[in-house]
């Protein structure tokens, strides 16, 4: 009660009131105010001076700035792409709501429609909303927003905005008014290579609305053309840093100032232009030796960034690298990479095996850059001398594959020293040299060409090789190896070409040793043989194949082949092995063939004594349906050494005769006698096509195909049934034609008569089954004459004529009458040509009073 509290402005609720809590701090107490909601202004916090009781000795006085107020909603408009909301009060620039939080719709045409929305910015007051598409000028645009999100728009002391939904002004593409006057006194100044720094004055009018931000635009080609540099500022500052730019470059800008209303008018133009730059320096460098007088020099321009263009380069050379360098080109005055030292003064040439280093700067007009790295070349020396006193000699007990090679070294070196020799080899010494060895990499002067074929003749030449390259060729050397034994023949083949033979085949050596080969030499190990035994010392001949014959069935033998020349037999070949082929089996004996019902047949037989020296395992059956003339294969192989085999699905009656041969690894072996059988007949199949056709009033005519399949009896016959009453009962017409005939004519029956009839055929062994059904009708006839008829004169003018329906009607309901009239019973008129109704009454009227008319009626 001793402290004073005042609120400034005073709200409506009344100010705020001191909870009766407080708490001792030592030096200090805490006093809590419960303040009203939405409250925006000062609180005064008053202790009096009161020595007693209290003991207050000072008195104090606190003003308090107090907001418990959220930000407010001021105004809402688009432009475009950008919905632009204003609030009463400063934002948090720290929080900046989700593009989830917004929600911007827009009426076009009686159509809704909601716009996406690209991002979310924040300034000072204003939240920006950017659309992904602009809005037309008459779109009645809204904007909603939901202050649930993580990030909500609330004030510098933390208030959230309460959500919201309201209509937003659309100003796109109206004329702009109330927008700021132009930014004054726009200066522009760079700052280094690479930024120029912005500074103007505010306007002199904001255009009746606060100032927001900035639009800065800049000019590569002095004012001709504007791009955007910075849309929109989002603030009030009135300096900007343009970085990012190169050394050198000039750039001309003007600014414009954007309240709520829009974008006012660009301020006047400031230009300046960046510091340039020495540039870097070259990168990249090399020397390389153009034959034994020049040197040619490359390297690589660094990309000129932020320095001027390179102009030109100094180029300069050192015999050492750290020696005192001497200038070769003070400046190129050229952007080529490349150079060509020919010597000094330039096209003198330099010295053969002289050795520069060189390094090089850029130049452009801001000055030189740093060297570059060093490069270092030599010019060529001089190819050396011809080697002398080649010699070409087989090299001792290797002589039949190896020569050896000795030579002198060439006096002249070529004024660098020999690090190896080429060595080239000729088949006639006179043309198309092959490189043998191209450096031997050893100053020694001796070389073994190994590998040779025996009986080799060669030419050979050397040349010295220094680090310059290939001298001048030797004299030309003559050399041979010796000849030698044969190689071993290549890929021996055994294969046996029957229970008793063996076939060899092999092919030449792959080297004759330099003799021509005369013969082969042949050994065999047999299956019974503790060592090889050779069965040709000498085929005399070039021919590479040998029938060993005279051998015992399924046996194995094993062989080797060497070849002879003069010098002699060579090596055996490697081991080729076969065996000799099984014998065929002996014919089955006993065969017979048993009917077994109408359609299958058992076989049976005796295996054959004789089995080839091998298993038999399995048997090839075959039939014939011309009494052996041909034999079809029914069972290629049985796989299984069974000896009785059924023969199944036959047709009824078939007749056929059968052989068995038997089966091992030899093949197919002689085939057994042979048995015939025949398959029982059966009843035989159904009548095919059966038509039914009425010829006139009293005849039905039945034709039909014989059966597919007679049983395997021939057909004989023909059962013919008939039905009165559409099918539901059956009587034979004919029993059994006794004939063949397949055509069949049904008489004596009445006009319009209807029968249906089914036919089965008839073999020696019975009837089949019926065939399907088909019904036909008899030609209907005329009707009898009416009887009874009268004629009663009714009135003056009409006759009635009544008869009597005929009892016959020709086998068809009657459908009318004609009648005809005569006044004299001799001439006839049709009176009704059809009554085209069963009545048997009719008036005829119209008739004068007294006259007589005579009728008749069909």
């Amino acid at each position: 009660s001793d402290i004073n509290i005042s609120c400034a402005p005073q709200p409506a609720e009344g100010c705020a009131e001191a909870v009766p809590l407080s708490r001792d701090e030592g030096t200090s107490f805490v006093v809590t105010l419960r303040m009203p909601r939405d409250y925006a202004g000062f609180v005064t916090v008053w202790i009096p001076l009161n020595v007693v009781p209290e003991g207050n000795l000072l008195s104090n006085v606190i003003n308090q700035e107090v907001d418990t107020k959220g930000p407010e909603v001021e105004a809402a408009q688009v432009n475009g792409d950008e919905v632009v909301i204003v609030f009463d009060e400063d934002l948090d620039q720290s929080v900046v709501p989700s593009a989830g939080d917004f929600q911007v719709s827009y009426l076009r045409g009686g159509t809704f429609h909601v716009e996406t929305i690209s991002r979310v910015e924040l300034a000072l007051r204003e939240v920006y909303l950017i659309l992904a598409s602009p809005v037309d000028s008459l779109d009645a645009v809204r904007v909603f927003y939901d202050d649930r999100g993580a990030n909500a728009i609330r004030d510098r002391v933390g208030n959230r905005a309460s959500g919201f939904d309201l209509p937003v002004r659309n100003v796109t593409g109206e004329a702009r008014t109330g927008v700021p006057g132009k930014p004054r006194n726009l200066t522009a100044v760079a700052d280094g290579t690479d930024a120029i720094e912005l500074e103007w004055d505010e306007p002199s009018s904001d255009g009746g609305s606060r100032i927001t931000g900035y639009l800065i635009e800049v000019s590569t080609d002095e004012g001709d053309s504007w791009e955007t540099l910075v849309r929109n500022t989002r603030n009030t500052d009135t300096r900007y840093r343009h970085t990012g730019l190169s050394g050198g470059v000039t750039r001309h800008y003007r600014v414009s100032a954007i309240n709520f209303n829009g974008t006012g008018d660009p301020s006047d133009v400031a230009y300046d232009t960046t510091e340039e730059l020495i540039p870097d320096a070259p990168r990249g460098l090399s020397a390389t030796a153009q034959g034994d007088s020049a040197i040619e020099l490359r390297w690589t321009a660094t990309s000129p960034s932020r320095s001027a263009p390179i102009t030109g380069y100094r180029i300069e050379w050192s015999r050492t690298g750290s020696s005192p360098w001497t200038v070769l080109e003070r400046n190129t005055e050229s952007t080529a990479t490349t150079y060509l030292d020919t010597g000094t003064p330039p096209g003198t040439g330099l010295p053969p095996a002289t050795t520069r280093h060189y390094r090089v700067a850029a130049i452009n007009r801001a000055g030189r850059s740093e060297w570059s790295s060093t490069a270092r070349a030599t010019t060529d020396a001089t190819p050396p001398g011809a080697p002398t006193g080649l010699r070409a000699d087989p090299d001792g007990l290797k002589g039949s594959t190896q020569i050896r090679l000795t030579w002198t070294a060439p006096g002249d070196d070529g004024g660098s020293a020999i690090t190896g020799y080429r060595i080239e080899w000729s088949a006639t010494g006179v043309g198309g040299w092959i490189i043998l060895r191209a450096n031997t990499g050893s100053t020694g002067t001796t070389y073994l060409d190994t590998g040779l074929p025996p009986a080799t003749t060669r030419f050979y030449r050397v040349s010295a090789v220094n680090r310059v390259g290939t001298g001048r060729a030797s004299n030309v050397a003559r050399g041979a190896t010796n000849a030698a034994r044969p190689g071993q023949p290549q890929n021996v083949r055994a294969r046996g070409t029957g229970p008793n033979s063996i076939l060899l085949a092999w092919d030449a050596p792959e080297t004759d040793g330099g003799a021509r080969i005369t013969g082969y030499s042949i050994r065999v190990l047999g299956p019974n043989d503790n060592s090889w035994i050779i069965i040709r010392p000498n085929t005399g001949t070039t021919e590479r194949t040998f029938r060993h014959t005279g051998l015992d069935p399924v046996t194995r033998y094993q062989y080797q082949v060497a070849a002879i020349n003069r010098v002699g037999p060579g090596e055996w070949s490697l081991t080729a092995a076969t065996l000799t082929h099984a014998d065929f089996a002996g014919a089955p004996t006993g065969l017979t063939a048993r009917a077994v019902g109408t359609a299958r047949i058992d076989l049976s037989w005796n295996a054959p004594r004789y089995t080839g020296g091998v298993s038999i395992f399995g048997y090839r059956i075959e039939a014939s349906d011309d009494e052996g003339a041909t034999w079809n294969i029914i069972r290629r192989n049985t796989n299984s050494t069974t000896t009785t085999f059924s023969d199944i699905n036959l047709r009824p009656a078939t007749t056929r005769e059968y052989r068995v041969a038997a089966i091992n690894l030899a093949g197919l072996g002689p085939f057994s006698n042979t048995a015939r059988a025949t398959t029982d007949a059966t009843i035989p199949g159904v009548p095919r096509r059966l038509n039914a056709e009425a010829a006139g009033t009293s005849q039905i005519v039945l034709s039909w195909q014989a059966p597919a399949d007679d049983g395997g009896a021939d057909v004989t016959g023909y059962r013919i049934e008939v039905s009165a009453d559409g099918g539901r009962s059956w009587e034979d017409l004919v029993g059994n034609t006794r004939t063949t005939a397949t055509v069949y004519t049904h008489g004596g029956l009445e006009p319009a008569s209807t029968r249906h009839y089914r036919v089965s055929a008839v073999n020696r062994i019975g009837v089949g089954d019926a065939s399907r059904v088909a019904g036909s009708t008899t030609d209907a006839t005329v009707p009898d004459a009416p009887t009874g008829l009268a004629a009663t004169a009714v009135t003056p003018t009409r006759i009635d004529l009544f008869w009597i329906a005929p009892d016959y009607t020709g086998g068809a309901p009657v459908t009318g009458y004609r009648i005809e009239v005569s006044e004299n019973a001799a001439a006839w008129a049709d009176l009704a040509t059809n009554t085209e109704s069963t009545a048997t009454t009719f008036s005829h009227t119209g008739l004068l009073p007294g006259s007589t008319r005579h009728y008749r009626v069909s």
